[in-house]
């Protein structure tokens, strides 16, 4: 986040910081006000969309979140957190195949850890319903994620 921080000028680095310190501080109401005060001034910024849509993640206001998760990938397409944001987001509002359509959509861009874990948990369960109904998509996410070399316990990378 620091490098986006270097994105705002000293007000709304203020703005930010405050929203941060609210936010840590467990006064969501305070840190949400700040955050879209600051997106009144920097509607582009997905580091603020971020951290708001992690708020309401937290509060369980799933709809909320994927919005701004989804906002925040519009602007960094290849941010793991807003990508796994948006993901667990829609997996929380039952959107499942959106959610793995997301997964999918990353995955061409870059790697996680986090969605091969998934899928190959997918995988282990295939009477499990969300495999059923998505089979053909996480075939096809399996396929992605074994392009990606994996790193073995000693942190070189090896392919599978």
């Amino acid at each position: 986040m620091q490098n986006e921080e270097q994105e705002f000028n000293d007000d709304e680095k203020s703005l930010f910081q405050g929203a941060i310190e609210a936010r840590d501080e467990n006064n969501e109401e305070k840190a949400i006000a700040l955050l879209e005060l600051l997106l009144e001034r920097k509607p582009n910024s997905a580091v603020a969309k971020v951290v708001l849509a992690g708020i309401y993640f937290n509060r369980e206001d799933y709809d909320i979140s994927a919005q701004y998760f989804k906002k925040a990938t519009q602007y960094r397409p290849k941010s793991k957190v807003s990508s796994l944001g948006y993901h667990r987001s829609l997996w929380k509002l039952g959107r499942i195949r959106e959610a793995l359509k997301e997964a999918e959509r990353f995955l061409l861009h870059s790697y996680v850890e986090n969605y091969d874990d998934l899928v190959r948990e997918l995988m282990l369960r295939p009477q499990m319903e969300a495999y059923q109904e998505n089979k053909d998509l996480i075939d096809r996410l399996h396929q992605m994620i074994n392009r990606y070399p994996i790193a073995g316990e000693d942190g070189v990378i090896k392919s599978e």
